[in-house]
């Protein structure tokens, strides 16, 4: 109040350029710092009301955070912006990097009887990512996610599992020119299963898997796996295999740049002994580097190694990180963060069941586990019913994967389910 301020003041040393304030520039004084103060609480609360009218907009759970609930002050300071905004912002796209040498450079004869700095591979400026291709993972069947994890629970822990997340991407309005990945759905191939990780086995089944995944109009668009790191965000083991599955899942953007928008979500327990999952991405250097050879196998968890040519022909670049010459890079440099939450409902899900029995697990499914099944959601509407991930690879398993990719276009297009399609 006006009041306060005067008191402020009064209480002050009263001098201005060492002579006394008469009590008209004490008025000035005051008036112009309650302008100031009005002006701020003004803005302060233009935010607050900002804040709650949008708040209506979050598609989240009571636990999650978007821009719309957190405030625009939060929202700058987030670590990575968009691809497309980045690129907005830089005119130009990042120079696709090969760190091997080029074979057809035809400025001489073909290394090793000759050697220029057009075919020679570029140092390695190591630096953390301005930015990420994707904004934001959407847990929208967080019941499939929460089986996945129950297992590993059940388990005490001791059995670590991975699995492939399927869905698709939007656009997310909650962030500049932002894209979200959606995971409606998650497949367990065929694994080893050990204390510290574990491997993935030949799955002679992925094909169909991807197919009936394609008919619910869903591919993939990630991986997830459980870990007992609690002292590291990806360990560098998984960062090498992130990079190599990002490096499968490459796609052209429109400006011509190579992207990855395939996701990395690390389930693992924090320091109360909760279960959380994170998301991450591996940057678009360390993707590289893993392509084109660069590292050596990991020794230590919280190390990534740069190799050593293998005889004279052949030539690893130098690598720099923070301003030195190193062989050894913390795995930290090459990760992006990456949002994620779950929404209020799955009501605008393409898989809206989650129940069915897990393939490549301990027990096998029976006959008696589909026919358990139909009859608990006999009540349902079909495409409901028949919205469950692993329902469907089932079918395709006793019955045909023709059939199966059928009533997953059923079930992606909320119509009815044919029964004499189903014969048991």
């Amino acid at each position: 109040s006006e009041m306060c301020i005067r008191d402020r003041y009064m209480g002050a040393p009263q001098r201005i350029d060492n002579k006394p304030i008469t009590q008209n520039q004490l008025q000035t004084l005051v008036e112009s710092q309650l302008a100031k103060e009005q002006t701020k609480d003004e803005v302060e609360e233009a935010e607050e009301d900002k804040q709650s009218r949008l708040k209506w907009l979050c598609n989240h759970g009571a636990n999650a955070k978007c821009p719309n609930c957190v405030g625009a002050h939060l929202v700058a300071k987030t670590k990575h912006v968009s691809f497309d905004e980045w690129l907005k912002q830089n005119k130009f796209p990042p120079q696709q990097v090969s760190f091997k040498i080029n074979p057809n450079c035809t400025y001489h004869n073909p290394w090793p009887k000759g050697m220029c700095s057009k075919c020679m591979p570029p140092s390695v400026l190591v630096k953390r990512q301005e930015y990420r291709h994707v904004d934001y993972a959407q847990f929208m069947n967080q019941q499939a996610i929460g089986n996945f994890v129950q297992y590993w629970v059940e388990n005490s822990f001791a059995i670590q599992r991975v699995a492939y997340l399927y869905g698709y991407y939007a656009e997310d309005p909650n962030y500049e020119m932002g894209i979200r990945a959606v995971v409606e759905a998650v497949y367990e191939p065929p694994q080893l299963d050990d204390i510290s990780r574990s491997e993935l086995k030949q799955d002679d089944y992925q094909y169909k898997v991807d197919m009936i995944a394609e008919h619910l109009g869903l591919e993939r668009v990630g991986w997830i796996y459980t870990t007992l790191d609690h002292d590291t965000f990806m360990s560098s083991f998984d960062v090498r295999s992130a990079s190599q599955l990002q490096e499968k899942h490459v796609t052209i953007h429109p400006c011509g740049y190579k992207v990855s928008k395939f996701i990395t979500v690390v389930v693992k327990t924090n320091d109360k002994g909760e279960v959380v999952p994170d998301v991450y991405m591996i940057s678009d250097l360390g993707q590289a580097l893993e392509r084109d050879g660069i590292f050596d196998q990991p020794e230590r968890r919280k190390i990534l190694k740069i190799r050593e040519p293998i005889d004279s022909n052949d030539i690893v670049p130098s690598v720099i990180c923070q301003n030195r010459t190193t062989k050894e890079i913390e795995p930290d440099f090459f990760i992006v963060n990456v949002a994620h939450g779950g929404p209020k409902s799955n009501k605008f899900a393409v898989l809206k069941t989650a129940e069915f029995p897990i393939e490549n697990r301990t027990s096998e499914i029976t006959i008696e586990d589909l026919k358990k099944y139909l009859q608990r959601n006999a009540k349902k509407p079909s495409h409901i019913k028949y919205g469950d991930f692993h329902l469907l690879l089932y079918i395709s398993k006793i019955l045909d994967i023709d059939t199966a990719c059928v009533i997953a276009d059923c079930v992606r297009n909320e119509t009815e389910v044919n029964l004499s399609l189903i014969h048991i």
